[in-house]
C-alpha cells in the first residue's frame, strides 16, 4: 500500500509538475508572442520613421535643386548662326534670390576686342514666390571671332550653376534681290557652308512650303524662280536644309526679296458725325515693312489715350489710325507716310476727314422755317398795307 500510495503520489506529483511545466511553457509562448508582436510593432514604427526621414531628405534635396535652374534661349546645345547676322542670347534664371547671387555671361572671346551688348537684369516675381531673372547678350554682327561656347553662370557662396550653348558661324552665299515695277521674274538661291552632310529639302515663305506651279519653279540645283511678279511677292524666303550630323536637324537659309515702300490710294474723303469713331486704314506695301507715321494737316500725329490710337494692319505696325469720340476740331487732312530705312525712300497718301454736327440736319430745316415765317410776315404786311390803301382812295 505504501508503495502504491508512493507510486500514486509520484504519479500525482509528476502530473502536477507536468501541468506546471505546461503552464510555464504556455506563458513563455504567450510572452514570446507578445514580445514578438511588440517587436514587430516597434520595427514597423521604426521603418515608418526612417521612411519619413528619407522622404523628407528627398524633398529637401529636391527643393534645394529646384531652388535654382538656369537655361539659355535659343534652347539648343549647338547653334548655327549666319555670318554677319545679329544674334541675341537670353539667360533665364529661376530661383529664390539671395543677396550673394551673381549672374555672369562667359564669352568665347575677349570682350575688349570684340563688341557686344549686355542688357541689365530683368526680374519678375512668379506666383510661387520664386523669381525669374533674364539677362540678354546681343551680338550685332556675328563673325568667326564670336564662335565658340557661350555660358551663363549664377554663383554665390553656397551654390553654382551653369548653362551653355556652342555656337558655330555659317557662311551664306545669296543674291541681293530687289523688286522693281516691270520685273517679270526673279531667281533666288542660297549656298551655305554646312558640309557634305547637308541636303537641300524645300523652299518656304511665311513658314509655308512653296509648291511648284504657275507662281514658282523649282530647279535641280536648289534655286527658286518666282514668276509673274508683283510687289506682294516681296518678303523673306527660306531654303531649308536637312542636317544629318547636327543636333538641330535642319538649317534655314533666309533670302530676302526686297521692295521699296508704296502706299495704295485712299478714298478722297470720309464723312462722320460728332461722337462717332473712325478707322482709317493704310494699305502699305514693301519689304522690309516700312515705318508708318500719321500726320494731320502736315503735323505729326501723336497717340492720345482714349482718343487717338495706332494699331497694326496687314502685319504693318501703326498702319491703322483710330479716332474716338469725334469732335468738329478733328476734321482735317490725314496723311499716311511710309518710310523705308532699307531704301531711304518715302511714299504717302492722304484722306480728308469731315466731321458733321449732330444737329446739322436741323439747321436747313430751321432756315426753311425762318424763310416761311419771313414770307408770311411779308404777305401779312402787304395785305395790311393794301387794305389801308384801299380805304383812302385817290381824289380825282
Amino acid at each position: 500500500m505504501y508503495v502504491r500510495h508512493q507510486i500514486s503520489d509520484r504519479i500525482r506529483s509528476n502530473h502536477t509538475a507536468n501541468n506546471f511545466r505546461n503552464f510555464i511553457k504556455f506563458n513563455i509562448i504567450i510572452a514570446v508572442l507578445y514580445i514578438n508582436s511588440g517587436a514587430r510593432q516597434m520595427m514597423k514604427m521604426i521603418s515608418q520613421a526612417l521612411l519619413c526621414v528619407f522622404i523628407t531628405a528627398l524633398m529637401v534635396v529636391g527643393q534645394t535643386r529646384s531652388e535654382l535652374t538656369v537655361r539659355i534661349e535659343p534652347s539648343a546645345r549647338k547653334l548655327l548662326v549666319p555670318e554677319g547676322s545679329m544674334q541675341t542670347f537670353i539667360c533665364i534664371v529661376e530661383h529664390h534670390p539671395k543677396n550673394s547671387d551673381v549672374i555672369k555671361w562667359v564669352r568665347p572671346y575677349n570682350i575688349n576686342s570684340v563688341e557686344d551688348k549686355l542688357s541689365n537684369p530683368s526680374i519678375k516675381l512668379n506666383s510661387d514666390a520664386t523669381y525669374t531673372t533674364t539677362v540678354e547678350l546681343t551680338v550685332d554682327k556675328f563673325t568667326k571671332s564670336h564662335q565658340g561656347t557661350f555660358g551663363c553662370d549664377i554663383a554665390s557662396d553656397e551654390r553654382r550653376e551653369r548653362a551653355a550653348i556652342e555656337v558655330s558661324t555659317i557662311t551664306e552665299t545669296k543674291p541681293e534681290a530687289v523688286y522693281y515695277f516691270g520685273n517679270d521674274t526673279v531667281k533666288l538661291y542660297c549656298k551655305a557652308s554646312l558640309g557634305k552632310e547637308a541636303v537641300f529639302q524645300h523652299w518656304l515663305k511665311n513658314n509655308k512650303n512653296l509648291e511648284e506651279g504657275e507662281k514658282y519653279k523649282m530647279h535641280a540645283n536648289g534655286s527658286l524662280s518666282i514668276l509673274k511678279l508683283d510687289r506682294d511677292d516681296a518678303g523673306d524666303y527660306m531654303a531649308r536644309y536637312n542636317l544629318t550630323d547636327q543636333e538641330n536637324k535642319t538649317y534655314d537659309c533666309v533670302v530676302s526679296y526686297k521692295a521699296g515702300p508704296l502706299v495704295l490710294d485712299m478714298a478722297k474723303s470720309i464723312n462722320k458725325d460728332e461722337g462717332e469713331s473712325v478707322d482709317i486704314k493704310c494699305e502699305v506695301k514693301g519689304w522690309p515693312h516700312p515705318k508708318v507715321t500719321w500726320l494731320k494737316n502736315d503735323k505729326v500725329l501723336r497717340q492720345q489715350k482714349d482718343k487717338i490710337t495706332f494699331s497694326s494692319h496687314n502685319e504693318v505696325t501703326d498702319a491703322k489710325l483710330t479716332i474716338s469720340n469725334l469732335k468738329y476740331e478733328d476734321e482735317g487732312m490725314y496723311t499716311c507716310n511710309a518710310y523705308s530705312v532699307e531704301f531711304n525712300e518715302t511714299n504717302e497718301k492722304s484722306i480728308k476727314l469731315r466731321v458733321k454736327d449732330k444737329l446739322a440736319w436741323l439747321w436747313p430745316f430751321l432756315g426753311i422755317i425762318a424763310q416761311i415765317i419771313v414770307l408770311v410776315l411779308l404777305i401779312v404786311a402787304f395785305e395790311k398795307f393794301k387794305k389801308k390803301d384801299d380805304s383812302h382812295p385817290h381824289e380825282q
